[in-house]
């Protein structure tokens, strides 16, 4: 008899889970490992965030005698997994529970769960553990079992290396032998095999929830060992109730603007810049003692105030306009006059500031700018491991409306971007 397993993407209503009982059914419950993924009703396809996974399957066993179909065993199976920013440790834990075992299969059990790490060797310490819950069905048996496993990636598995930095695509295939009891019938089988790489392109065939581990430094820290979910594009929220005008700034330019840098509703995701080049895009928007020279001295709190210049896209990404296209800039821009320009001032005694017309960006000293949060997106991008041309979106969190206003509709005029001056209230920002 021969048995064939395939896997496929769990879609909502290809199969319909059923939930455990009995003995079996107590011995396999165990709480999850990975937050927001539940076994018992799992998400369709792909759930994954930078460091967690929640992807179903459906897994089938077909047996065939002679040619001849004699049944097929279906099964859903959630994998949860988790990575940690901080080591090349991965864990695991494979969720199986039999949605059908036809009358003509009168048994079926399941070998353990065998992981692959491609580039081979690259993974070590690999342990994989028995079921729990027995994994052993006859029709009309719908128990789940689990599965627990942990492995390690490691440029050569030492750690750390300044000398000799990695960054390393992984792909990792789960396969589940299914073995049909038929009494006196000898069983040739293929496994059931879900995996994170196509036709075993690690570079250019990762799905969604594909594994990227590096041990290099991240901004500006010492080098680490860490693995993320790399194609998940995370989104850096700020801190609008301590930000606001610096948010609201960020928040006019995404939604008014036609290229909206950094908006996840517009999929206009920021482009993520390592330090060394970060100064040279400052100077085109935001030159040494411009904001001294231009600022609107009125605007002050008083004579210990300075004022500030800031921009957004941050300077941190390709997306600044200070980055040249000859550099991979995608907004290049040769001075900041060629940007949309603000200023921030505070209104009496409230917490948030109105928007001005002004030449470029022009922040009193003594309120939070654009470089606060910039200061936040740079713990955002060490917290995530974010490494070179990653993206990322951006938003505000949410304000009163009532304290956000601008003076100024966008109006294209000789290739540039000015304000009128009419005033009107900008909607809350909101992620």
């Amino acid at each position: 008899m021969k048995v064939c397993g395939k896997a496929e993407p769990y879609i909502g209503h290809d199969v319909t889970p059923h939930r455990g009982s009995g003995e079996q059914a107590k011995g396999a419950a165990k709480a999850s490992l990975v937050s927001n993924c539940d076994p018992a009703n799992p998400p369709q396809g792909l759930w994954t965030t930078r460091f967690e996974e929640c992807p179903s399957f459906t897994m089938e066993w077909e047996a065939s005698l002679n040619n001849a179909h004699v049944g097929t065993v279906t099964a859903l199976v959630v994998n949860e997994r988790k990575l940690d920013q901080n080591s090349g440790n991965i864990t695991e834990r494979i969720n199986v529970t039999i949605v059908d075992v036809p009358p003509t299969i009168p048994a079926f059990t399941l070998d353990a769960a065998k992981i692959d790490c491609e580039p081979s060797g690259n993974c070590g310490n690999t342990n994989v553990g028995g079921w729990q819950g027995g994994a052993a069905w006859v029709p009309g048996d719908h128990h789940s079992v689990t599965s627990d496993a942990s492995y390690l990636w490691g440029p050569t598995l030492t750690g750390p290396n300044t000398t000799n930095p990695q960054v390393m695509k992984l792909g990792v295939a789960v396969a589940l032998q299914g073995n049909p009891k038929i009494p006196g019938k000898t069983v040739q089988s293929t496994p059931a095999v879900f995996m994170d790489v196509a036709g075993g392109d690690l570079e250019h065939g990762g799905a969604s929830d594909q594994i990227r581990c590096d041990n290099t430094k991240i901004v500006n820290k010492v080098p680490t060992i860490g693995c993320v979910f790399h194609n998940y594009v995370p989104t850096y929220t700020s801190n609008a109730a301590k930000y606001p005008q610096a948010s609201s700034h960020a928040w006019l330019i995404q939604h008014k603007l036609a290229n909206h840098p950094g908006s996840k509703a517009d999929a206009k995701p920021l482009y993520f810049l390592p330090d060394g080049e970060l100064s040279g895009n400052r100077t085109v928007i935001c030159p040494d003692k411009w904001a001294a020279n231009n600022g609107d001295t009125s605007a002050l709190n008083g004579p210990t105030d300075r004022p500030n210049c800031d921009e957004f896209a941050f300077n941190a990404t390709y997306n600044s306009g200070g980055m040249p296209s000859l550099a991979g800039g995608l907004n290049p821009v040769k001075s900041g006059d060629a940007c949309v320009q603000t200023l921030a001032k505070k209104a009496g005694h409230r917490r948030a500031p109105v928007q001005h017309r002004r030449p470029r960006a022009d922040v009193e000293g003594g309120l939070r700018t654009v470089r606060d949060l910039r200061a936040g997106q740079q713990r955002f991008d060490g917290r995530i491991r974010r490494l070179q041309r990653e993206p990322a979106t951006a938003g505000p969190g949410p304000v009163l409306a009532e304290h956000q206003h601008a003076r100024g509709v966008l109006q294209r005029q000789r290739g540039r971007e000015v304000h009128h001056d009419r005033e009107q209230p900008i909607a809350p920002p909101h992620v």
